[in-house]
């Protein structure tokens, strides 16, 4: 790829550690069953604090049905 930039270094370290306080954030919220590989299983009971959550929290979205695999990588650096 082309060579990396500090502006471009920046902004992926952005996004990445905006992703792990949304991931972070959905993993530790009572109600709600997270897997790192799977992403958020949503039951009968949990569909409505899904949808409430999201609402909250859009960026949670995209968990619904993907995990995250670098989360526990991250965890002791951010």
């Amino acid at each position: 790829g082309a060579p990396k930039t500090l502006i471009a270094c920046q902004s992926k370290w952005a996004q990445l550690q905006s992703l792990y306080n949304v991931v972070h954030k959905v993993a530790n919220t009572s109600g709600l069953s997270y897997s790192l590989e799977n992403g958020v299983l949503i039951t009968t009971e949990s569909e409505r604090m899904w949808t409430d959550f999201v609402k909250k929290n859009p960026k949670a979205k995209s968990l619904k049905d993907k995990g995250w695999k670098h989360y526990n990588s991250l965890k002791g650096l951010i």
